[in-house]
C-alpha cells in the first residue's frame, strides 16, 4: 500500500461525508492543503489548477491521485510523516481545502488571474534550477505559477 493510500484512507474518513470515495477530489484536497493552506483561496486553486492541468496533458498520468503521488511532484504532500490525518492538524484548512479541490473540479477557478492559464508547474521561495526551462505564467501569494516553453 502506497504513502498515499494510507493517507487517503485517514482522509476519507474525516471528508465531510464519511463515506465520501471520491478519491480524486481527496487526493486534490490533499495537494491543495500541503502546498499551500496558508495562501488566499485564489493562491489554492491556482495550485489545484496545476493538478488539473497535467492531468490533461500527454505528460503526465491521467489521473488526479496519480499526478498528485508522482514524485518529485507536490513535494508539500511528499514531505509529510504518513499516515496524517488533515483533520487533526488543521481542520478548517481541510475543510477549505476540500472545498477548493471541488471547486476547481468542478471547472470553478475564478479568482485565478487569466495570465495562470495552462500553469503546469508551481514553485515558492528562491527559484529552483528547473524554472529556467519553463515560461513564467503568474504569481498569486507566494506561488510562482510556470508552464512548458513553447516550441
Amino acid at each position: 500500500m502506497s504513502a498515499l493510500s494510507l493517507i487517503l484512507a485517514a482522509a476519507a474518513a474525516t471528508a465531510p461525508d464519511p463515506g465520501c470515495d471520491d478519491y480524486g477530489t481527496l487526493c486534490l484536497a490533499l495537494a491543495v492543503f500541503s502546498e499551500a493552506r496558508g495562501e488566499p483561496v485564489e493562491g489554492q486553486l491556482a495550485v489545484a489548477m496545476v493538478a488539473l492541468n497535467r492531468v490533461d496533458r500527454e505528460l503526465w498520468p491521467d489521473s488526479i491521485c496519480d499526478v498528485v503521488e508522482q514524485h518529485r511532484a507536490f513535494d508539500g504532500l511528499h514531505r509529510w510523516a504518513y499516515p496524517r490525518d488533515p483533520l487533526s492538524i488543521d481542520a478548517e484548512a481541510w475543510s477549505n481545502s476540500l472545498d477548493v479541490a471541488a471547486r476547481a473540479i468542478s471547472g470553478d477557478l475564478s479568482g485565478v488571474p487569466a495570465e495562470c492559464e495552462g500553469a503546469t508547474h508551481f514553485y515558492t521561495g528562491p527559484t529552483p534550477s528547473w524554472a529556467h526551462r519553463m515560461e513564467f505564467r503568474c504569481t498569486v501569494g507566494a506561488h510562482h505559477f510556470l508552464r512548458e516553453k513553447r516550441r
